[in-house]
């Protein structure tokens, strides 16, 4: 459960170069500058541009482009920052952050799509969960900020209520039923013997986070 403008992804060519390549699109330093200028970018954003290889321009002029607008800026590569500061384009500035994923040579030269590529989504799911972590959307090791919207996730939901209360896998069910499927408002609910509008407010009153309103989980 997150907001789907929390984390944007851009690409050079546009979202169609998922599914058919356009690398060629990589080599204009201002390619990435029209779709960022839509996202209109301030100092409480972050961009991270991300090339294994640390050469890409799309990449850098992004960096440029952020740091003009005071934005927090990282660098991921697979390679160390002293090679990538080689391969930058002149003047482009140093982001502020550099995350370096030294993969080495791969199987298959030029084929980062093996280590590096493999390397770089590890990486990203550490940072996205790590901002999870930060905004609340976690209790513990359990992901709670779940909306019980299919038969997976409703499962998934019950089995969390059912983990830290002495409920019944029915009584969870039902109980995220009142709670409009949020386990976050079940949790307070069971935890706290209040109703579904009074655990809300609780949530809301601090600031989206369970651990204020019912201590670390068991």
């Amino acid at each position: 459960h997150c907001d789907p403008t929390s984390v944007i992804g851009i690409i050079a060519g546009g979202d169609g170069a998922l599914r058919k390549s356009s690398e060629g699109m990589e080599d204009d330093p201002l390619g990435s500058h029209e779709a960022l200028a839509a996202l209109n970018l301030t100092p409480d954003d972050a961009v991270v541009g991300i090339a294994a290889g640390g050469t890409t321009p799309y990449v850098w002029g992004a960096i440029d482009f952020a740091r003009e607008r005071q934005c927090v800026t990282a660098l991921m590569c697979c390679v160390s920052l002293e090679q990538a500061r080689r391969h930058r384009p002149p003047g482009a500035p140093l982001p502020e952050h550099v995350i370096e994923l030294i993969t080495g040579p791969e199987v298959l030269t030029g084929s980062t799509r093996m280590k590096a590529g493999t390397a770089t989504k590890l990486a990203l799911n550490m940072i996205s969960t790590g901002i999870m972590v930060r905004q609340g959307k976690t209790w513990g090791n359990l992901m709670v900020d779940v909306r019980a919207t299919n038969a997976k996730l409703r499962d998934r939901a019950a089995r969390i209520i059912q983990s830290q209360t002495t409920l019944s896998r029915n009584e969870a069910l039902t109980l995220l039923h009142f709670a409009d499927g949020r386990v976050k408002v079940a949790l307070i609910m069971a935890l706290r013997a209040v109703d579904a509008s009074t655990a809300r407010k609780m949530l809301e009153s601090h600031n989206n986070r369970l651990r204020p309103i019912l201590g670390d989980p068991r």
